[in-house]
């Protein structure tokens, strides 16, 4: 089982039970293929990482611009 969560600006329904999924998470079968065709559309994301992608995303500009900075400097030095 896994947690997901609509996508930011969507409301996406259960196909059983027919009922809006909250938006706070909903668990899911992984293996379901209804679940794995809106997670690999985008019209729901992982609850779960959805909280870790937000303080993450944050987190990956800064390393991104330090990443390229570094790469010209190790070029340079070689």
């Amino acid at each position: 089982m896994m947690k997901v969560k609509p996508a930011p600006g969507l409301k996406i329904r259960d196909p059983i039970t027919q009922q809006f999924i909250d938006p706070e998470g909903w668990e899911v079968d992984e293996k379901d293929m209804y679940w794995y065709c809106r997670l690999r559309d985008g019209d729901v994301v992982p609850a779960d990482d959805a909280a870790a992608d937000e303080t993450s995303s944050n987190a990956k500009p800064a390393s991104k611009k330090s990443a390229p900075s570094a790469a010209p400097d190790a070029s340079s030095g070689s």
